[in-house]
């Protein structure tokens, strides 16, 4: 293994991992692998597992691995983190270093022009931050629950609210670093932070907020809250990708993603852009899993069996199903994967929480053409009390932490506080099956807000089994200027079939804490009319 700091175009040096293969011969050249990460180029990979191998790899290890199918593997620690210089800056520079990466690699004699790229999350954001941004040599993609299409509504802001996650997260890192200065006494005052109480009621001012010990983190931090959806750093290719993406590749793309993810959404407009643009191989994997998690049934608390899991499906691991992709791509080995596949989540039969199934399909099928919940005909009274918002009900909840878990669990024993802080519809027991499919759309109008302001309006769509379990299946949020006089939600994506007795039910509330920051922190009032909602592909 060879370390170098490859230099970026303004002079910054990235740290920078080359694993050859065994025994390569001098002057030898191959393929060459490539992951962009802020998680350490040599340290543990929490998702480098399988359904046979719960202990995860390092990055040493996993290139350990990819080499011995003859590609060089280049691990490279991005901007501000690990071993590189410069300041960190979360996500905005990673187009241009990427670019720059990739451009190192192909003057180097043992690279023979052809980038595979990988990476799961932030390194799913590296690879099509770099391929929209005009990188050269890519040959072949291999994109895990990433790549931002817009920073804005799908990792920052959900429907307007402030992901939490970036806390949490800033948290977390914040502390490892202050840790490795040495500096054990604010680190674990970081780690002992109740940082649900600092979002309700902490202050949040630079200098002063829970974060101050790290000013680093917190300047990042409280720089990513304050912006606004058209600012200049958001509207890049590193932020924006959709706004880019005549720049992609026309190479073979395989995109992995899952149900209960917050990137759901993501990777389905990913994958309709790369489709609608591409000719190259495209293939599509959406499992039920949490983020990354995609070994294993277990999600949350349902358990979707060993069926569910990408090991089963594909009869690969997902390192073997990484090289068999690549290896395709450049003419070495034949098509892995013969279609795309799309699990269609289902509860068991007979119903036995947590035990749920599932049916893995070419295709998605078709939106329903309409509701299976009725709406309010009549205006609905809402309201937020700061003491107790309306929770998290799980779902695509990452980065959470101890403050929030994501997946599936049953909420019935929590009902009836529910429906006190909630509207809630529901048509009964479904006379028929059907299988929702897609994004839930629900336009409404505001009636009323008091005491006038900013409002949060929140939807989760549950299911009740016949054995009385009610489950999560997806949400969505919608943040209202004030004064606003209408809005619309979009629930991420998902797929699941609900059988005859099966009843879907709708919650509407003014919250989705943790997950999301709040309008403000005042009580208040709101009075909507929910006028459409629709079934979205």
């Amino acid at each position: 293994m060879l370390t170098r700091m490859v230099e970026m175009r303004d002079g910054v040096r990235l740290a920078t991992d080359i694993h050859l293969p065994p025994d390569a011969a001098p002057g030898a050249c191959f393929p060459v692998i490539v992951e962009r990460t802020p998680y350490g180029r040599a340290d543990i990979s929490g998702s480098e597992v399988s359904a046979e191998r719960d202990d995860p790899l390092t990055r040493a290890e996993l290139a350990a691995i990819m080499t011995r199918r003859g590609y060089a593997v280049v691990m490279q620690d991005v901007r501000g983190r690990g071993g590189s210089g410069g300041v960190f800056a979360k996500y905005v520079n990673e187009a241009e270093d990427g670019v720059d990466c990739m451009d190192w690699i192909l003057a180097q004699n043992w690279c023979d022009g052809r980038i595979c790229t990988m990476g799961l999350s932030y390194g799913a954001h590296t690879q099509l931050a770099a391929a929209v941004g005009g990188a050269r040599g890519i040959a072949a993609m291999a994109i895990d629950t990433g790549g931002l299409m817009d920073l804005w509504r799908h990792s920052l802001r959900l429907g307007g609210g402030f992901e939490l996650k970036q806390v949490t997260w800033a948290f977390r890192h914040a502390a490892k670093a202050l840790r490795a200065k040495g500096q054990e006494a604010e680190a674990e005052a970081l780690e002992q932070t109740d940082i649900r109480a600092a979002i309700l009621n902490g202050d949040w001012r630079a200098g002063g907020s829970p974060l101050a010990a790290a000013p680093d983190y917190e300047a990042t931090l409280l720089h990513m809250w304050a912006l606004g959806p058209q600012d200049a750093e958001l509207c890049g290719p590193a932020t924006r990708a959709a706004a880019h993406f005549d720049a992609f590749p026309d190479v073979p793309v395989l995109l992995s993603g899952s149900w209960f993810d917050p990137y759901a959404s993501n990777m389905m407009e990913l994958g309709d852009a790369i489709a609608g643009q591409n000719t190259a191989p495209l293939r599509r994997i959406m499992g039920p899993w949490l983020h990354g998690k995609r070994s294993t049934g277990m999600v949350g608390a349902a358990d979707f069996g060993a069926a569910a899991t990408l090991d089963e499906v594909t009869g690969r691991d997902w390192i073997t199903l990484r090289l068999d992709w690549f290896d395709h791509a450049l003419g070495r080995g034949p098509m892995p994967l013969a279609h795309d596949l799309f699990f269609e989540m289902a509860p068991a039969e007979p119903p036995a929480w947590p035990r749920m199934t599932g049916t893995w399909r070419e295709c998605l099928p078709e939106p329903p053409r309409g509701m299976p919940v009725p709406l309010p005909v009549q205006p609905v009274d809402l309201r937020f009390d700061p003491a107790s918002p309306f929770p998290t009900l799980g779902g695509g909840v990452t980065s959470g932490g101890t403050l929030m878990r994501g997946g599936m669990f049953d909420h019935s024993s929590a009902e009836k506080r529910l429906c006190e802080m909630a509207a809630v519809c529901s048509g009964g027991p479904l006379a028929e099956p059907v299988t929702l499919t897609g994004r839930l759309r629900i336009a409404f109008d505001i009636v009323a807000v008091s005491p006038p302001g900013p409002v949060d309006v929140a939807a989760v769509l549950m299911l009740r089994t016949s054995d009385g379990a009610l489950v999560n299946v997806t949400d969505g949020f919608a943040r209202m200027e004030a004064g606003a006089q209408s809005g619309q939600l979009d629930m991420l994506a998902t797929c699941i079939a609900m059988p005859h007795g099966a009843e879907p039910v709708l919650f509407l509330a003014t919250a989705n804490f943790p997950r999301l920051d709040v309008a403000r922190r005042e009580s208040y009032r709101i009075t909507l009319r929910v006028t459409a909602a629709e079934w979205r592909d």
